[in-house]
């Protein structure tokens, strides 16, 4: 779900992210070179974290074939919370757990839930990357029958050990969006920590293969209630530390009931 970058600071000049593993060195304006540092776990073109539909929500997924000169294909594979096949009822397509289709070269398509249901029906999407082409982005948008949206971009499954920040404080509120892609069962370590940061509180809890899971902070975590700050998701999985597929989505909620997406980082350090 990907869109926003950390700022980073080495020898006091900000970077962002380019490349995985290495700094990219660009030169600037002033002849300085800015190392492009990887900081955002969560953008990718593989995963949607969250999908709502039906109970006032749908959900509209725009997909890009970012090629200029070559047709693309795609499936998308729909899951539920239990991390079985789940069916969505999709505009013009009836309901499926899973759609697929062909963007021509430098074309885009528009897959929307239906939203009729009187009961809100809850998932995440994968790419089958055997069957989708690697041009293929895109991103999502979460309707409420109340006006409000956000729009979330694409993640990625091989993000490592994602954080989030979080404001629960003035009456806003914190959501959270979390999809298990990897084969295995992630054991996660939650630790939260203030403004300042000091530890908040630490939770772990697992989460199976393929499933997924939402929920407010505050209720899931009621310690985070009235304060502002950061929370590590540190995975392990059967092969170890440090496992990749563990999806982050935040949800910001205003008091008045609007709401924003809010994308995770990649924890970094410069040594």
């Amino acid at each position: 779900m990907k869109m926003i970058l950390a700022l980073m600071t080495l020898s006091l000049i900000p970077a962002f992210s380019q490349q995985p593993n290495m700094p990219n060195l660009r030169p600037t304006p002033s002849g300085l070179t800015r190392p492009q540092l990887l900081s955002a776990a969560g953008i990718g073109n593989d995963i949607i974290t969250h999908l709502a539909d039906g109970g006032s929500w749908k959900t509209s997924i725009t997909l890009i074939n970012l090629s200029q000169d070559k047709a693309a294909a795609f499936k998308l594979d729909f899951y539920g919370d239990s991390g079985a096949a789940q069916s969505f009822s999709f505009e013009g397509i009836g309901n499926a757990s899973t759609v697929t289709g062909t963007i021509p070269a430098g074309g885009s398509t528009v897959i929307k839930t239906t939203g009729t249901s009187a009961v809100t029906t809850q998932g995440w999407a994968q790419f089958d990357y055997l069957n989708t082409t690697d041009s293929v982005g895109g991103w999502a948008v979460f309707t409420n029958s109340n006006g409000n949206e956000a729009a979330v971009p694409l993640e990625s499954s091989i993000g490592q050990n994602p954080i989030l920040s979080f404001d629960n404080t003035k009456g806003y509120g914190m959501g959270v969006a979390l999809a298990n892609s990897d084969f295995s069962t992630l054991t996660i370590t939650a630790t939260f920590k203030d403004g300042n940061g000091s530890i908040l509180g630490v939770r772990q809890f697992t989460m199976a293969p393929m499933t997924h899971t939402s929920f407010v902070f505050a209720d899931q975590w009621p310690f985070t209630a009235a304060h502002q700050g950061t929370v590590y998701f540190q995975c392990s999985d059967m092969f170890g530390s440090n496992a990749f597929g563990l999806a982050v989505l935040g949800l910001r909620f205003t008091p008045q009931g609007a709401f924003t997406s809010v994308a995770a980082f990649e924890r970094w350090t410069l040594d």
